[in-house]
């Protein structure tokens, strides 16, 4: 695995998705010294910035180990058989 394999967007996806799973566990809310964070202050867009941040490791990760159905270059060089 290397950051080599990857393209300026690809790391920069990788890196964008992180800031979203993060920023879920920091402190959003605070009121007479109590502080909550996304977790406990929604109630399904917690999950939803979740997941979106997940993915966008989850692609910048597979394009860094090589896995080729995700790759940015996926049909570069080739081909293509239609339309004629």
């Amino acid at each position: 695995m290397g950051t080599s394999r990857l393209t300026q967007g690809q790391m920069t996806v990788g890196i964008g998705g992180i800031g979203p799973i993060i920023s879920l566990f920091l402190s959003w809310v605070s009121f007479l010294g109590l502080s909550a964070s996304a977790f406990d202050a929604f109630s399904g867009m917690d999950l939803v910035m979740l997941v979106i941040g997940l993915v966008a490791v989850t692609f910048a990760l597979s394009a860094a180990i090589g896995f080729g159905g995700l790759r940015g270059d996926a049909g570069a060089g080739r081909s293509r058989s239609w339309p004629r």
